[in-house]
């Protein structure tokens, strides 16, 4: 039987739960057949209905409507928004109340159905008037915490303005009917005296003071048989008195405590949850402006921005200011409140702008806030007066970090004021306490601790108010001078992964020593830093900024006397860095330029090891600008000086460099004895890295003899070494290989994926080579699955970047995937040329085809010759083969016509 909205009056609903418990029975479902159906449990149900939960207005479109098949009833859904609405609607109260529910009747298809059960409780609260922004995940959390069995008494720790009150506030709502006894809320902000802690919270109980009584027995006596919550908010300044909060809970089993702090209280019966700041996006991958508008903390700076300011809209235009607001803000509410009062004068760009002094900035926040809540300031003073005074000094001395600190990293810096191991560690195990500072734990196991950017702010005021600013600055330099030195002994070795790894953690704060040492103009440290960090940024892609950090050590003047005692060697080692930086940006004029310099360095400080190195260098970028017999010859020289002085792991580079130019001119047996010797060095010498790129090379061999099931396994076992490295430069290159590979098998699906994600890779390091490269197989790729649009905008895209790069073997390939795509479309004569001129150009290279390769080509080639006569193949392939470069560039640029119209084009990703 279906019913209508005439059977009873709606607005004789007067709650969201008469209603919808009415609408559940005329729907034939129980509870638990409606928590089915929208996911809910079945004590959620009853407690809607019983309007002890709060509804949740897009819940209620999404899932109750058509559970309860409303989709044709608009004035029942109307009605239902309404009463949520209502239910859900926020009003200040000072005092406690009542709410007390009559049970109603109403009938249903002849029967009696109780509309709501009675129920009563006492809630003594600030009610708020916004509403709570992105912290849907921890109200649940912290609320089924509070509610076990076992737990007592719940401490909500964290910094100053991350909103530990507010979430307390939002969780006490939430589980009010669990209290038959009611919740009261006691603020201890304004008392800082541990003896009035027992009268402030009778007072909040209505237990008053009896001559000759004890009032901490009468709050027990009171509080003995209730079923109650206290919420006790900012209990940091009455630590001393949280023993009395252990006898309440003696002498009351059905009390429970929900306290704010930022310091735990150190009871037994004490449970502990950190209160995280709001989540922010991260500004090096920004998602669409649906998702970023969505952040929590861009969210609530959204609220609070349209409620002081109406005009004020969150568009695709000022998004990335907000979020850039909220990242440098610690997603912290209180500071983005305060930033968020601004925008009656600011635009978020100003804003952003002038957020360098956020101290200053950030004030004039709300009347009804408390005054310690009005400026991010006072928030964070509040905080700081409660340390002694040694935390204090190390909670300024620990702003000099940036991006965190280990333990050891601490100590060293602690040492510099004479203080021991021990006492650092129990001064930071009161900061952490206090919620002044945080820890997380690396992928190592390894502790490491942290400080948000605001309070870091705080802290380095209060270094210069200290006057202790340089000294501290000066032991942090000294640390981070000591660990490189440590890194650059470890990396060549099989530590190399983690040493690496150890690097990159501490990347922010050897970034914050570099730009301390170029505004000083300290060029020794500067030196000392680059010489060992390029490795770091060659190996994990940061090579535009490890160039600049570079060109900045090299700018620096010779003969500062400070430079006196730098072992010359130094500025070698840079140039030497920085050429490599240079070589994987396909910048190989500068990257001869700085090798040829180190290596004039080198040669005067007699050093034939590193002279060998250089010349090494030197034959890597002649290799990749298709000089080959230049670069067979520097490897040649360089293999020579590594065996005189015994340097086993140049010997096995030199020796992989010379099999490199064996396998591009076609010497397949040369170039697999010359990888099989390094191959074999490498792993005497345990060198991970070179392991895998022997193993990548050696692949690269079978797969050009057509033996792709062994290329495969080489490859696969390089790319294993490679990630395990976390070599985010050569890993690009082996899933291009193992792409290839899976299409030479017939398997196109597989060697998509694999140069997809070779090309993600390569976006994400710059690198326009690998770009074009991964163009072109992708390409391929297109052209076996008949997707001719994708391969002629492949090729045009990899064209283009390989002429850019001035990369010849790069366009000659392209010209061959042309020629199959013109074979493949019936152009034959357009397609014979192409293979002629691409012939004529590997020749010329003096790189001839690889056997895979011709043989793929093979089947276009021979389709390309059977739609032309023998005489007319003749001279196509003539006239390509006669065809230079910058003529084959323009033919292929200028004209790519559609299937039919004569000439195509090619390229790839």
């Amino acid at each position: 039987m279906s019913y209508t909205t005439s059977v009873i009056p709606l607005e004789s609903f007067a709650s969201f739960g008469a209603l919808l418990k009415y609408l559940r029975v005329r729907a034939r479902l129980n509870q638990t057949a409606l928590a089915i159906a929208v996911g809910y449990s079945t004590a959620q149900i009853s407690r809607l209905e019983k309007n002890q939960r709060l509804p949740e207005l897009t819940m209620l479109v999404a899932l109750f409507v058509p559970a309860l098949a409303l989709d044709d009833e608009p004035e029942i859904v109307a009605r239902l928004l309404e009463l949520a609405a209502v239910a859900r609607s926020e009003h200040v109260v000072d005092r406690s109340f009542t709410f007390s529910h009559s049970t109603r009747q109403v009938i249903v298809d002849g029967n009696v159905v109780q509309t709501e059960a009675q129920a009563s409780y006492h809630y003594a609260m600030p009610w708020p008037l916004t509403p709570l922004v992105g912290r849907d995940v921890a109200v649940s959390a912290v609320s089924e915490r509070l509610l076990r069995p076992n737990i007592r008494l719940l401490t909500l720790l964290g910094s100053p303005g991350v909103g530990k009150t507010r979430l307390s506030l939002e969780v006490a709502r939430q589980v009010q009917q669990v209290f038959p006894g009611g919740i009261r809320f006691v603020a201890l902000a304004q008392i800082s005296d541990a003896a009035l802690l027992v009268s402030a919270i009778a007072r909040t109980i209505d237990v008053t003071e009896i001559a000759g009584e004890p009032l901490l027995e009468r709050l027990k006596s009171a509080l003995r048989n209730q079923e109650m919550l206290l919420v006790l908010d900012n209990f940091e300044q009455l630590l001393t008195a949280a023993s009395i909060l252990a006898e309440l809970l003696s002498a009351a089993p059905k009390l429970k405590l929900l306290v704010t702090s930022r310091a735990a209280l150190h009871l037994s019966v004490e449970h502990e949850w950190s209160v995280p700041p709001l989540a922010v996006p991260d500004l090096a991958h920004l998602p669409s402006f649906n998702e970023l508008a969505s952040y929590p903390a861009v969210a609530f700076f959204t609220l609070r921005a349209e409620a002081v300011n109406p005009e004020f809209v969150l568009t695709p235009s000022n998004v990335v200011a907000v979020a850039a607001l909220c990242v440098h803000l610690d997603g912290l509410p209180l500071a983005i409140e305060l930033a968020a009062v601004r925008s009656k004068v600011l635009t978020p760009q100003l804003l952003l702008a002038r957020l360098v002094d956020r101290f200053h900035l950030l004030t004039g926040g709300s009347q009804d806030v408390p005054p310690r809540h009005r400026t991010l300031r006072h928030a964070i003073d509040w905080s700081y007066a409660l340390l002694e005074i040694n935390e204090q000094k190390l909670f300024a001395w620990l702003s000099v970090f940036v991006g965190g600190w280990t333990v050891a990293a601490a100590e060293a810096l602690g040492r510099d004021w004479q203080l021991a191991s021990g006492s650092i560690l129990d001064l930071m195990a009161g900061l952490l306490d206090k919620s002044l500072i945080h820890q997380t734990y690396i992928p190592s196991g390894e502790q490491r601790f942290m400080i948000l950017e605001t309070l870091g702010e705080y802290g380095r005021e209060r270094l210069i108010e200290r006057d202790e600013l340089a000294m501290a600055q000066h032991g942090h330099t000294t640390y981070f001078l000591s660990l490189a030195a440590a890194a650059e002994s470890k990396l060549p070795g099989p530590e190399h992964a983690l040493w690496l790894s150890q690097l990159e953690q501490e990347h922010d704060n050897f970034r914050t020593v570099l730009a301390r040492a170029a505004e000083h103009g300290d060029a020794e440290t500067l030196l000392r830093l680059t010489t060992v960090l390029w490795k770091l940024w060659d190996v994990r892609g940061y090579l535009h900024e490890g160039r600049e950090w570079m060109e900045k050590a090299l700018s620096m003047p010779e003969d500062q006397p400070a430079l006196s005692a730098v072992p010359p060697i130094l500025r070698a080692q840079v140039l030497e860095g920085a050429g490599f930086l240079a070589f994987h940006q396909s910048d190989y004029v500068a990257a001869r330029h700085l090798f040829n310099a180190s290596l004039a360095r080198y040669r005067d400080l007699e050093d034939k090891a590193e002279v060998a190195s250089a010349l090494n260098n030197l034959g890597l970028v002649a290799w990749h600008m298709a000089e080959y017999g230049a670069a067979h010859a520097r490897f040649e020289e360089s293999l020579a000086l590594y065996r005189e002085v015994g340097h086993k792991q140049g010997t096995a580079w030199a020796l992989g460099n010379l099999g490199i130019i064996g396998y591009e001119q076609g010497d397949y047996k040369a170039a697999q004895r010359y990888y099989s010797e390094s191959l074999a060095t490498h792993r005497e010498l345990q060198n991970t890295l070179g392991i895998a790129q022997q193993l990548n090379n050696l692949g690269n061999v079978a797969y050009d003899q057509g033996d792709f099931i062994t290329a495969h396994g080489l490859y696969e076992q390089s790319l294993e070494l490679k990630r395990e490295l976390g070599n985010v430069l050569e890993i690009p290159s082996t899933l291009q290989n193992l792409g290839n590979t899976a299409l030479m098998q017939g398997d196109a699906a597989a060697a998509s994926l694999l140069l997809e994600e070779s090309l993600v890779h390569n976006h994400e390091l710059g690198d326009k080579q690998g770009i074009a490269h991964n163009l072109l197989d992708l390409s391929r790729v297109a052209l076996e699955s008949g997707d001719y649009v994708q391969v002629r905008e492949h090729l045009r895209q990899s064209l283009a970047m390989f002429q850019e790069l001035n990369i010849q073997l790069g366009l000659i390939r392209a010209f061959e995937i042309c020629a199959d795509l013109a074979a493949t479309q019936d152009l034959g004569r357009h397609a014979s040329m192409l293979f002629g001129a691409a012939e004529a150009l590997h020749n010329a290279l003096g790189a001839p085809l690889s056997p895979a390769d011709q043989h793929y080509n093979e089947r276009f080639l021979n389709r390309a010759r059977s739609q032309l006569d023998a005489a007319t193949f003749a001279a196509a392939w003539g006239a390509g083969q006669a065809m230079n470069m910058e003529q084959l560039l323009a033919f292929a640029l200028n004209k790519c016509p559609e299937p039919g119209d004569g000439l195509l084009l090619y390229g790839r990703r």
